[in-house]
């Protein structure tokens, strides 16, 4: 693995930390009629939160500019890294609603809807497909992902937001893909 993966590896298991740490702060701060002052827990998580994001976009970006500069992915592969993230949040805005969220006069715009849907989890497949770079696909975990995210959608009826859960399960999922991709370096070198 490369200096820049293990950074990834490294930040995505601190986003996760701090993204359940940020929840528990939150709840266990809510107040239904807002007469409580937030806590330290409370802004201590979402600042670390915010931090460890803002570290994971700028490795993100150095990751893109390495591949580039090497040449070591080819040309596409950095080209969807760079556009893929344009398109998933261009298609979070678009399909918001998700294909239920139409009033009387507009639910013809369902079927569209579902579409797009579906095009969005098959672009997050492709995009996962390539993210941990050309020479390496991470199949057993793209398995997986597929198998949680579409599992997590219909045991929660929320395959009209199976976009949606395709994108809460990529952090962990690019976890899983990195555990994967250690063991394969290690059994490759034995």
């Amino acid at each position: 693995m490369t200096r820049c993966q293990k950074v990834e590896w490294l930040l995505s298991v601190l986003l996760i930390v701090f993204f359940i740490l940020t929840m528990y702060a939150t709840l266990q701060n809510y107040d239904l009629w807002g007469n409580s002052t937030t806590s330290p827990l409370e802004i201590f998580a979402i600042f670390a939160l915010m931090a460890v994001a803002i570290a994971w976009v700028i490795n993100y970006i150095i990751k893109i500019i390495t591949s580039i500069k090497t040449g070591r992915d080819g040309r596409k592969i950095p080209l969807i890294w760079i556009f893929a993230p344009v398109f998933f949040t261009i298609a979070t805005l678009v399909l918001i609603n998700g294909t239920y969220g139409f009033s009387e006069g507009f639910d013809f715009l369902e079927v569209p809807a579902a579409f797009g849907i579906f095009i969005t989890c098959i672009a997050y497949n492709i995009y996962f497909f390539v993210f941990f770079g050309k020479r390496t696909p991470m199949y057993v975990t793209l398995v997986l992902y597929n198998i949680a995210a579409l599992g997590y959608a219909a045991a929660g009826n929320l395959i009209q937001f199976a976009h949606n859960v395709y994108l809460g399960f990529f952090i962990p999922a690019v976890i899983i893909g990195y555990l994967e991709f250690y063991i394969r370096e290690r059994i490759s070198s034995n």
